[in-house]
């Protein structure tokens, strides 16, 4: 049996090809249009994958502080249980 967050995450996409091929069908020159949008899109996110690799490394270098007020609450949340 796969995992519910494995269905969570298959769930979107899917319900979104659904959608995609009901609405191609009913008009088939959304086909079209949606091969056109798709290779923008992808040549607009290889274009700007470095600005995306740098602001994703940006926020995670000001999340760090939080993850790691985060990790230590819970370290000594298990040694104050240990001694109690």
């Amino acid at each position: 049996m796969l995992p519910f967050m494995l269905f969570d995450s298959i769930e979107g996409p899917m319900q979104f090809v659904n959608i995609c091929i009901t609405v191609g069908l009913i008009n088939y020159w959304f086909f079209l249009l949606a091969f056109v949008l798709m290779i923008c899109s992808t040549k607009f996110l290889l274009k700007c994958k470095a600005l995306i690799v740098q602001s994703k490394q940006l926020d995670m270098i000001y999340k760090s502080p939080v993850f790691s007020f985060f990790s230590k609450t819970i370290q000594g949340a298990i040694h104050i249980r240990i001694y109690d």
